[in-house]
């Protein structure tokens, strides 16, 4: 029980995706073989177009983009994967709402069948984009502490994120996921005894590796990829290395990037008030308030969502210094 407990306190929603953890129980490290790099695959414009959308919180927008392509990117797993993306935005950005979730198991679905019918299990733009719908479908089923399923889908994910391990060098999105893991099995075995025992016999790996393989990732020209490896790299100096300088530096760059983001809004205001400095705080809950309320694509719930809990940091701090 205590170790449950333990989980439940690392793994709330506002701390490193909960995925994280169970990604390190069940994973085993292979060796990397380093070879030289290639460019990216298939760079189709609409799927960009489709990130970019969702990211500025034109989810309208987005759907409408979606909807038109189904048919002409319908054998494209970057596009199964960007519409996966685009109902995780949507979930976590209000109360929990089934519909999103259901509609992510299907694309994964719609993934899966695409990947073996065309027989591409070691393809790497197919198994990139198993590895994330895994992920997104395991991240769901925690979010809504669905513990059991969730174990159950990160089984799939093991046993298909171990044939990415020594590809980091060829397909640059796999730097992404291999840093996050080489950091977070570092994190979980530096923290959690139970990690400490079941990779006693593992390849050892480290903080710094990972990180290294995050700012590579932060470089890319793939903005799905340049953004998530800044997201998290702002996630690790924030909540895990006590960095806020160095967080807030991200998540200015990821701001700048996608500027009507709620949720990049409303980390800025936590980092701030970690900084101490209220008054910049103050400005970005006035940012996000702006940003919230001009915005037509989203709902009123969605809209509330954010502007309650942006204004919860700031009143909180006020509290605290009544005190």
């Amino acid at each position: 029980m205590k170790f449950a407990h333990y989980l439940s306190l690392i793994i709330r929603r506002s701390s490193i995706p909960r995925i994280c953890i169970f990604l390190l129980i069940l994973i085993p490290l292979l060796q990397a073989n380093p070879v030289k790099s290639q460019p990216l695959a298939n760079n189709i414009p609409v799927i960009g177009d489709i990130y970019r959308q969702t990211l500025n919180y034109q989810f309208r927008s987005a759907e409408n983009l979606i909807a038109i392509n189904e048919v002409k990117l319908k054998n494209e797993p970057s596009f199964h994967l960007a519409v996966i993306n685009y109902y995780w935005w949507r979930l976590v950005s209000s109360e929990y709402n089934p519909l999103y979730s259901d509609m992510i198991e299907y694309r994964l679905k719609l993934l899966e069948k695409l990947t073996e019918d065309n027989n591409k299990t070691r393809d790497p733009e197919f198994l990139f984009s198993l590895i994330s719908a895994y992920a997104f479908s395991a991240r769901v089923d925690l979010h809504r502490n669905a513990w059991f399923s969730a174990m159950n889908k990160l089984s799939r994910y093991h046993s298909t994120i171990r044939q990415s391990f020594g590809m980091e060098a060829t397909y640059q999105p796999f730097q992404l996921t291999s840093g996050l893991y080489h950091y977070f099995m570092a994190h979980a075995r530096d923290n959690m005894p139970v990690i400490r025992l079941l990779s006693s016999r593992m390849v050892e790996r480290d903080k710094s590796t990972g990180k290294q393989y995050l700012k590579e990732a932060a470089r890319s020209a793939d903005q799905k990829i340049r953004n998530e490896a800044i997201y998290f790299l702002m996630k690790i100096a924030f909540e895990i290395e006590n960095q806020p300088s160095e967080a807030l530096a991200n998540g200015i760059k990821l701001i700048n990037e996608s500027p009507d983001n709620l949720l990049f809004h409303h980390y800025l205001i936590s980092i701030y008030v970690k900084l101490g400095n209220i008054k910049e705080a103050s400005a970005q809950l006035h940012k996000l308030e702006k940003s919230a309320k001009q915005n037509e694509q989203i709902s009123n719930p969605e809209k509330l969502y954010f502007l309650e809990s942006g204004k919860n940091i700031i009143d909180e701090v006020i509290k605290e210094g009544k005190r």
